[in-house]
């Protein structure tokens, strides 16, 4: 799913640490700057100052550190997150990602934009239009909620795990709610395709829905179609760990090969399963040593330990 750039696209850094200056502070004056075009990436480096809010109107690529960075294994060597306020998404910006980030909202204003591996964040898809957008991509995100305003088409709503607020869509969006652990108050859907979703909690609503090979903890999912009912949640996850990583199917858990294709259900099941602590698909620094003194006729030697994520 991610975005492919041209060979002429340049990558800009975005810090606003005392001491590693980058090549801008803030969202607003990356996105807005005249030498940043169409096709580049902005990378942000982890912070305890927000980055603040901005509104694209040219494809971008917006990447930062991922999230819970000191509770999984590997992550990165500076564990603190890149936050985000309001990033509105406007005709022009068809194109563009945003991933990596905490406390992002994604104001989703055209068609053609990825939002994945957010935490703590909100998706309004086509909500503050009067038309609606197409081929938006929502996945892979510790979420809150997902709006979906009217006429969308071809949303694509996966492998997130959802709290807080949950799915809304409009009478008139069609959209796709797949590979997901939601965990209340629900999801409001009409004429759109639920599947292979673990409901822990919440309820469903709407009209016209088709639903399949969905686990939920009470009737929220009608029998038949693969759905099952009635599920022990404390036998369909792990549990322990991370706070992300506890939602792992445990072995023997109901939702293995529950799914349409014999997939397992839930948000790390499918094709493009949720990557622990929304690491970006790029390498990253897990680890990095030197030794306290060396001789003057010595030689410094650096140990770095980097993954490859995808």
């Amino acid at each position: 799913m991610l975005i492919a750039t041209s060979a002429e696209a340049k990558v800009w850094r975005v810090d606003n640490n005392t001491g590693t200056p980058g090549d801008f502070t803030t969202a607003t004056a990356a996105v807005t700057s005249s030498s940043v075009a169409s096709g580049d990436t902005l990378y942000f480096n982890g912070s305890a100052t927000d980055y603040g809010s901005a509104t694209l109107t040219k494809k971008l690529v917006m990447i930062g550190p991922g999230y819970f960075l000191n509770e999984n294994p590997e992550t990165q060597v500076v564990t603190q997150t890149a936050r985000l306020s309001n990033i509105v998404l406007n005709p022009g910006s068809q194109g563009s990602e945003v991933m990596g980030f905490e406390g992002v909202s994604c104001d989703i204003r055209t068609s053609n934009i990825v939002m994945r591996r957010n935490k703590d964040c909100y998706a309004y898809i086509g909500y503050y239009i009067s038309t609606g957008v197409s081929n938006v991509f929502v996945s892979q995100n510790y979420i809150y909620a997902v709006y979906v305003g009217s006429s969308c088409t071809n949303v694509f709503i996966t492998n997130n795990y959802i709290f807080s607020s949950g799915i809304s869509s409009s009478t008139t969006a069609v959209i796709h709610v797949a590979q997901n652990v939601i965990n209340g108050p629900g999801i409001t859907t009409y004429n759109s395709f639920v599947y292979n979703n673990i409901m822990n909690s919440g309820s469903v609503s709407g009209t016209g829905n088709s639903y399949n090979n969905n686990l939920c903890n009470g009737t929220q999912f009608a029998a038949g179609n693969g759905n099952v009912q009635n599920v022990t949640m404390t036998n369909v996850f792990v549990g322990t760990g991370s706070t992300d990583g506890k939602w792992k199917l445990k072995a023997g858990s109901p939702a293995l090969g529950a799914g349409i294709n014999g997939e397992e259900c839930g948000m790390f099941g499918g094709n493009e399963p949720y990557i622990l602590s929304g690491l970006p698909p790029i390498p990253a620094i897990w680890s990095f040593s030197q030794p306290s003194i060396v001789p003057a006729s010595g030689t410094l030697q650096i140990r770095i330990k980097a993954n490859a994520h995808n």
